[in-house]
């Protein structure tokens, strides 16, 4: 088996490769990059997975990355099978999610699947007539686990996973819902549950590593959990420190202020004093504050808050590296502001050359109605100074002159994108 992705974004595409076919080990670990290193924008990062066997393609569906499910690949496919497919049969869900493990299985296990095979054919070689019908019998048998129900009681059910998403910002999508094509996919009906399977691969050991990506034990998260629920937050915090980026970026979807201010105070912690400062728009606090775990989002809120200081320059050196399209986009706004200023100032030179560098479509027509503005005020300057030319002459040429002047002021109107 062999799984392509596509992004909605250009710049995914340098971390989760469009072009390149992965093998469903290489997928789990390149999701697993893919969501330590997934930029902070405000639209949502939109994935196509694409899972195919051979020349047959078992499974299409589209999700949002950032979710504590899209960074691992057995929970991803549990979760679109679950949600984006739940007209399909749960016995063929359920048949595609085995298949699909048991691949994932084989690609870990290929020493192992060559020992077993050499031993098989010394046996075949050495064992007598009967001997070997037995081997032979024994092989077809399938191997089965069987667990007890107390065990299946005590799996955590998905819903109650109560982790937020890594993306603050991100809004809810609906994505469309394709239906896959239930003769493609050539699966035996069979009467299996869906999470019945899930079970299974949990309890086997063979799930894709579920339980390694979880950073605390699920009686931990209970707690935490608990604390957070009854507004415990400093409890949390000094009980729990490795959740302190996990317990502010909450706070902060939150917008709970105080808490924060709380935090930073009673905890000493600079990430919350960090966040705090941002959620309040002190932004010089902001792009001052030290002792912080730095990543992509730190640097991103960083480099926002340089734009809101007029500091672009720091700006553009931050997101020559980061590449955050929501940060390019608020750096670009502010260098159109700043041409627009120069047009009004009559600096037609200046603002092309801001323009060279962001390209927009309506500060390149509004400079080209600059020059000409431009050059209309300097003949009506001329005019009004002109002795040759009557009085009347010269104060109507100071008239135009005012009016062309007011009409470059009004130039550009406002740059987010009103009138």
């Amino acid at each position: 088996m062999y799984i392509n992705f596509q992004t909605n974004k250009t710049g995914l595409s340098k971390i989760l490769a469009a072009k390149k076919s992965y093998s469903l080990v290489e997928a789990d670990e390149q999701l697993k990059v893919f969501a330590r290193n997934l930029p902070v924008t405000k639209k949502p990062n939109l994935v196509t997975i694409e899972i195919h066997d051979e020349d047959e393609m078992i499974l299409k569906s589209e999700f949002v990355a950032g979710t504590d499910e899209s960074s691992n690949l057995l929970l991803l496919v549990i979760y679109l099978l679950k949600t984006e497919f739940p007209d399909v049969d749960e016995s063929e869900r359920a048949d595609l999610l085995q298949r699909i493990n048991l691949a994932y299985k084989k690609e870990l296990e290929p020493s192992k699947k060559d020992h077993d095979t050499s031993s098989e054919k010394k046996t075949e070689r050495e064992l007598n007539t009967k001997k070997e019908s037995k081997v032979s019998i024994a092989e077809e048998k399938p191997s089965i686990l069987v667990e007890e129900p107390s065990a299946i009681n005590k799996v955590v059910d998905p819903k109650k996973n109560d982790r937020p998403r890594k993306n603050l910002k991100l809004p809810q999508l609906k994505t469309i819902r394709k239906k896959p094509a239930n003769k493609a996919h050539g699966l035996k009906k069979q009467k299996k549950l869906l999470i019945l399977a899930g079970i299974l691969l949990l309890i086997s050991g063979i799930g894709i590593g579920i339980l390694s990506t979880q950073s605390v034990g699920s009686d931990q998260i209970e707690s935490y959990s608990k604390l957070v629920d009854q507004g415990k937050y400093s409890k949390a915090l000094t009980e729990y420190p490795k959740q302190e980026f996990r317990l502010i970026e909450t706070l902060y979807s939150q917008k709970k202020s105080d808490q924060l201010k709380k935090l930073a105070d009673t905890n000493h912690s600079n990430l919350a004093l960090f966040y705090w400062a941002f959620l309040n728009e002190k932004w010089s606090r902001v792009t001052g504050i030290k002792g912080i775990s730095q990543n992509t989002t730190i640097q991103a809120m960083r480099g926002f808050a340089f734009v809101k200081q007029g500091k672009l320059e720091e700006a553009e050196i931050i997101n020559q590296v980061l590449e955050n399209e929501t940060l390019q986009d608020q750096i670009n706004q502010a260098r159109k502001e700043e041409a627009y200023e120069n047009l009004r100032n009559k600096d037609i030179k200046s603002a092309e050359m801001i323009n060279n560098k962001i390209h927009d479509d309506g500060l390149a027509e509004d400079i080209k109605v600059a020059k000409s503005i431009v050059n209309l005020l300097k003949k009506y300057e001329s005019d009004k100074e002109n002795p040759k030319l009557s009085e009347a002459e010269r104060a109507e040429a100071q008239n135009n002159y005012d009016l062309w002047a007011g009409n470059l002021e009004q130039l550009g109107g406002k740059v987010d994108g009103g009138e």
